[in-house]
């Protein structure tokens, strides 16, 4: 009779190290799924890293702005959006104040300040999605190339 209560105490153990078991197994997996990086539902365009605000640029420079998913909490997530058919899409709300090339994964693009002065928007538009950003820049006169020479009116 020994190995029978021996049997059914070993038994009741291991159905207890089981529930144990599937209690660890199911925190880990809330814990992963916590952790898992979540699909993009917004993005981000950044320059140097930081957002487009109040950024002034010389008629004569070029910079670099990149664009990144985030998710609902605001972080960074290489998971992109539901629903993206393509590449992001870059524009300016005038082209005669700055250009836009963007990469080939749209990822990212090169900002060409144009001649005439004064602000200009840049979008950024998912397709497929409703997610969108803009910056705004400002345009302002790069370093003296040259010089007028003025003359006043000649008096007798």
């Amino acid at each position: 009779m020994s190995i029978f209560s021996d049997l059914s105490a070993l038994l009741a153990e291991a159905k207890s190290q089981t529930r144990v078991l599937k209690d660890i197994a199911l925190s880990l997996a809330n814990i992963e799924k916590e952790l898992a990086p979540r699909p993009a539902v917004a993005g981000k365009l950044l320059v140097g890293g930081k957002p487009i605000v109040g950024l002034q640029v010389q008629d004569v420079q070029t910079l670099t702005a990149t664009f990144q998913f985030v998710d609902a909490d605001k972080n960074p997530t290489t998971i992109p959006p539901v629903g993206m058919t393509g590449a992001p899409v870059w524009s300016t709300s005038d082209p005669a104040k700055a250009s836009v090339t963007p990469a080939p994964d749209g990822m990212s693009a090169v900002i060409a300040a144009g001649a005439v002065l004064g602000d200009v928007q840049i979008n950024v538009s998912v397709p497929g999605t409703a997610i969108t950003d803009q910056g705004t820049l400002t345009i302002v006169a790069g370093p003296p190339a040259g010089g007028v020479l003025s003359f006043g009116v000649p008096t007798p």
